[in-house]
C-alpha cells in the first residue's frame, strides 16, 4: 500500500495463506530475511556458517521458492540481519560484535569477504553477548537524503532496543552517526526482526518469544498487531501473508509480505 492515514494499520488486513514454506538448501540457522524487489528474489541469512541464500520465487503466487545460489561470507561472525539497499548493495549485522557492514554482491558472486574494521558501522552496546544485534532494515526516514540513508537495527533483549545508523555508500562505507531511539516496545519479551515499510513510514517489529508482529506508524505509535500463535508455530520459519485491497476501479490488488 501507499501512505497510510494517521492511525491506520497496514498489517491487520493481512491473513495467512501459506506456511511454513520449506527453504530450499537450508536445514537450520536461518536468522534474517530480505526481499530484493529489483531481482524479485528472497535472500535468507544463515548465521552458522555465515552465508546468504538467494531464492527465486516460482510457482503460483510465488509459493514454490527455489534455490538460486549460496554466497559464503568470509570473516563474518554470528550474522543475524540483512537488508537490501539497492542494486548489488546489501547491509548485514553481526550480533556479538555489534557491527554493521555494507556489501556489494555481484550477480555471479559465490563469496564475499568482511570489510576492514574502518569500514564497519558500530553500535555502542555490550559486545560478545548472544542477545545483541538481531535484525536490520532500511529505514524510510524522512531525513534521508541523496547523500545519507538510515538503517534500523535492534537489540534482542536485556533490554530490547532500537537503534538508527546513518550511512553513505561509495567505494566502501561512511558511517556517520548511531543513535538510540526511544521506542514504546511495551509488552514485547524480545525483538528478533524489524522491517520498515518505506511508502508509509511504518515499522514492523517481530518478537520471537511473544510470537507477534507489532506495527508502528511514523510517530512510533502502535497501530496494529499480527499474532503468530496459531498452531503453536515458530515465527522464525518462513511464512507468506497476502493482503487484498480494492483500487479506485474496484479491482483487487494483492500484496505479499514474507516473515522469517
Amino acid at each position: 500500500p501507499g501512505t497510510a492515514r494517521p492511525g491506520e494499520s497496514i498489517i491487520e488486513s493481512y491473513s495467512l495463506i501459506a506456511g511454513p514454506l520449506k527453504i530450499p538448501g537450508v536445514t537450520s540457522n536461518a536468522s534474517g530475511l530480505t526481499f530484493n524487489s529489483e531481482a524479485g528474489t528472497l535472500v535468507v541469512f544463515l548465521d552458522e556458517p555465515p552465508s546468504l541464500v538467494e531464492l527465486a520465487l516460482q510457482g503460483p503466487d510465488g509459493l514454490e521458492p527455489s534455490l538460486k545460489r549460496v554466497i559464503r561470507l568470509d570473516g563474518f561472525e554470528d550474522t543475524e540481519g540483512v537488508a537490501h539497499i539497492g542494486g548489488k548493495l546489501y547491509a548485514v549485522v553481526e550480533e556479538r560484535r555489534a557491527t554493521a557492514a555494507l556489501l556489494s554482491i555481484d550477480d555471479n558472486a559465490d563469496a564475499v569477504t568482511r570489510p576492514s574494521n574502518a569500514d564497519m558501522g558500530d553500535v555502542a552496546i555490550d559486545k560478545g553477548t548472544n542477545q545483541g544485534l538481531e535484525g536490520l532494515a532500511l529505514s524510510g526516514d524522512a531525513q534521508a537524503s541523496a547523500d545519507y540513508q538510515y538503517l534500523l537495527t535492534i537489540r534482542e533483549k536485556r533490554p530490547p532496543g532500537v537503534f538508527r545508523m546513518s550511512f553513505r555508500a561509495y567505494d566502501g562505507a561512511d558511517w556517520a552517526t548511531t543513535e538510540t531511539l526511544s521506542w514504546p516496545l511495551c509488552d514485547l519479551a524480545d525483538l528478533s526482526g524489524v522491517y520498515a515499510h518505506r511508502p508509509s513510514g511504518h515499522v514492523f517489529m517481530l518478537s520471537h518469544e511473544s510470537k507477534t508482529v507489532v506495527e508502528y506508524d511514523n510517530e512510533q505509535k502502535e497501530v496494529g498487531r499480527l499474532s503468530l500463535r496459531a498452531g503453536g508455530t515458530d515465527p522464525r520459519a518462513l511464512w507468506r501473508y497476502q493482503k487484498g485491497r480494492g483500487d479506485h476501479n474496484g479491482y483487487c490488488q494483492r500484496e505479499t509480505v514474507y516473515l522469517q
